[in-house]
This record gives structure tokens, C-alpha cells and sequence, in this order.
């Protein structure tokens, strides 16, 4: 290992260790409660961010290669367009999977109530801090540590279908919460495939951050929560997430296969 990656493996091993150990040392004394456990996940996700990138130091390969995040475009393999329209389909099975909890009476109860309180109880001048910590934030340390570092290391020795249910499981398991974690796991097999697709971590990212922050903004605008039109509803929008998905795949497939046609010659 050379001198450049020996230099930020231990980067990150320094500040993902001081982080949980000396960051709630620093915070202002009349920090309220909700902000205190906002810069709490803020840290929790610069750790996550610290093993993805330190962990990918210590591999053979380069860390961009690794962690699936090259200079090029985000959409990847997949183009905008198609990118876009896996971000919808995300959101459907996010709504989907929220009213199901609703219909089964569990969404007030666990981590994820936890979560709507802290953005309910941000104050004003904490708004920015509220998106960005469960917005933005886990978007792209849960990304880079599990559709990145994960995944596409999982991809080296299994299948991508393999690959894509195992992380999904190890995201839903580090959850910790009986509510959160299967929410997480259905999830993490959509921006799993999404990875596959893509050929990289941009495009998950993308579409975790648009599908959180979207969440988020609705409750710290206090927009009343929707309640849910049954379980056949919840049912639909989940099916009609997965359509999308099997769609933009599909199309994906096509220009591929396009792309890949070699040129007729041309008539004499």
C-alpha cells in the first residue's frame, strides 16, 4: 500500500474513532434535545463514511473502483432519463411501505418515530440542520458503505442478485428496530438493483437522498401526515415501484443492447 492510501486509511481510522468517542464534548451547552441527536446521526454517518473509504484503502484495488464512485457521470450506465424514472419508482415503494405501517399500526412506534420527532422538534434556525441529517446525510454514508463498499465487493464472488439481497439484509439488520428494519431491507433491494444498473454508487445515492429528503422536508414543514388508503393501496404503490423498476431495467437492457449492435455497412 503506498504512501497516499497508508495516509487516508489512517484518516479514517483517527476521526472515526474520535468522533463517537470526544464529538458530544464539543457541542454547545444550549444545543436542545433535538438537535443534539441531529448532530448525533450527522456523526454516526461521517463514521459510516470513514469505514467505507478506510476500509476500501485497504483493498488491492483503487478506492474509487471500489467504492463504485468514478469522476463520470452519476447516472451511470443508466442515463438520466432512466435514472429519474428509478427515483419515482423508489418513492412509490417508500409510500408504499410507510402506509403499510400505518395500516398495521406500527409507523408512532420505533426508530422511525424517533426520527419524526427529532424533525418536528428542530427549532427554526435548525431547519437546514434537520434536512441534511436525515435527508441528505444518510443518503450517502448508508450508500457508500453498503451499495458501494458491500455490494460491489459481494459482487466480486456472488451473483448480483446474491449480492444486491445479502446487502439489503445487512442494511436492515444494522437498523436495530423490529419497524425500521424490514422497511430498510425492502429498501435496500430497490437501490441495490438500482447499483446493478448503474454500474456505480452515484445513482442509489441519488435516489436515496431525493427519497429521504422529500420525507424529511414534509416534516419539518409540519405537512400533515397522509393517511393510508388500506392495505390494497399500500400493496399498489409498492407493485407499481417494482413495475417501475422492471421497466427502467428493461429499458436499460434495450440501450445496452443498442449501444452494443455493431453498424451495418452501408449498401454498395
Amino acid at each position: 500500500m503506498d504512501l497516499r492510501r497508508r495516509t487516508l486509511a489512517f484518516a479514517c481510522i483517527v476521526v472515526g474513532t474520535l468522533v463517537p468517542l470526544a464529538g458530544g464534548a464539543f457541542l454547545p451547552a444550549d444545543l436542545g434535545a433535538s438537535e443534539r441527536d441531529l448532530l448525533g446521526l450527522l456523526g454516526l454517518q461521517l463514521v459510516m463514511v470513514c469505514i467505507a473509504v478506510g476500509t476500501a484503502a485497504f483493498l488491492p484495488a483503487p478506492v474509487v473502483r471500489t467504492l463504485g464512485c468514478p469522476l463520470a457521470s452519476p447516472a451511470g450506465r443508466l442515463g438520466w432519463p432512466r435514472l429519474a424514472l428509478g427515483a419515482v419508482g423508489l418513492l412509490l415503494v417508500s409510500k408504499g411501505l410507510n402506509e403499510l405501517l400505518i395500516d398495521f399500526r406500527v409507523r408512532d412506534t420505533g426508530s422511525l418515530a424517533e426520527i419524526d420527532g427529532m424533525l418536528r422538534g428542530a427549532r427554526q434556525h435548525a431547519v437546514l440542520l434537520a434536512v441534511f441529517a436525515v435527508g441528505i446525510g444518510p443518503g450517502i454514508a448508508e450508500e457508500l458503505l453498503f451499495r458501494g463498499l458491500v455490494q460491489r465487493t459481494l459482487q466480486l464472488r456472488l451473483p448480483a442478485f446474491a449480492a444486491v439481497a445479502v446487502t439489503a439484509a445487512l442494511f436492515g439488520l444494522v437498523h436495530f428496530d423490529p419497524v425500521h428494519s424490514p422497511i430498510a431491507f425492502g429498501l435496500g433491494l430497490y437501490l441495490g438493483a438500482v447499483g446493478v444498473l448503474a454500474g456505480n454508487v452515484w445513482a442509489p445515492m441519488l435516489c436515496h437522498v431525493a427519497n429521504n429528503a422529500a420525507a424529511a422536508m414534509n416534516l419539518v414543514a409540519t405537512v400533515p401526515a397522509a393517511a393510508s388508503g388500506g392495505i390494497g393501496r399500500s400493496l399498489g404503490l409498492i407493485a407499481g415501484g417494482a413495475l417501475v423498476l422492471a421497466g427502467v431495467a428493461g429499458w436499460a437492457r434495450r440501450a445496452q443492447r443498442g449501444l452494443q449492435r455493431p453498424e451495418q455497412p452501408a449498401d454498395p
